[in-house]
């Protein structure tokens, strides 16, 4: 049987959206505007489930990505999801934005790499975790310094391929970090992980739930 989930990405300056059968995304709506989402985010689930000819009554739950990021943006994304999720009396998941970005990385790994999914902290800092293939985490969420990332980096001896809106700032000499210049930041990447978390039963407290500003 299949379960469709909608899925949810505010957390930076990308305003995306996707319905997704199971784990593969069906439709996508996406909009790159800072400062818009509370604009643009109920059109634009709207504009997904006509372009897959899906009414709100079919969904099986929504997803949202739980941050860090933007402290604006991440309570307009819980706001609609939540009362979606009220609405129509079903399941609400939240995902790590940085998980979601290393699934986003994972197709560009190559060989023994680690995911190291960033955002902006400002300054010198980064949201990061650092993540195996598998999207198991080796370093969990935090707030670091870039240099607190490189010294954790050398002392285990790991290559790194970084993605993100925070990526640029982990360039270095003398460690081995590939940098992806696209940001990596997609409601498409929350789809797999909704699914497996949807199929395991593990869904968050509509009421209770709340965003991880770190």
């Amino acid at each position: 049987m299949h379960t469709l989930i909608l899925c949810i990405e505010t957390a930076t300056d990308v305003c995306s959206v996707c319905l997704a059968k199971n784990d593969e995304p069906i439709a996508i709506a996406e909009e790159i505007t800072p400062n818009s989402h509370a604009r643009l985010l109920a059109p634009m689930i709207q504009q997904t489930l006509h372009k897959a000819d899906v009414h709100i009554q079919q969904l099986g739950a929504v997803c949202v990505s739980m941050g860090p990021g933007s402290y604006t943006g991440l309570r307009i994304g819980f706001a609609l999801a939540k009362a979606i999720c009220y609405a129509q009396n079903i399941p609400m998941i939240t995902v790590s934005t940085l998980h979601s970005i290393a699934y986003g990385i994972r197709p560009h790994a190559a060989g023994h790499a680690v995911l190291l999914p960033a955002l902006d902290a400002k300054r010198d800092d980064a949201y990061f975790c650092i993540l195996s293939n598998n999207i198991e985490e080796l370093h969990p969420p935090a707030c670091k310094s870039v240099s607190y990332i490189h010294e954790w980096l050398r002392e285990k001896n790991l290559s790194a391929i970084a993605g993100g809106p925070g990526a640029h700032k982990l360039k270095s000499i003398d460690l081995p970090i590939q940098i992806l210049t696209n940001p990596v930041v997609s409601a498409r990447f929350l789809a797999p992980l909704a699914y497996a978390k949807f199929h395991s039963n593990e869904f968050s407290h509509t009421a209770y739930c709340e965003p991880l500003y770190l």
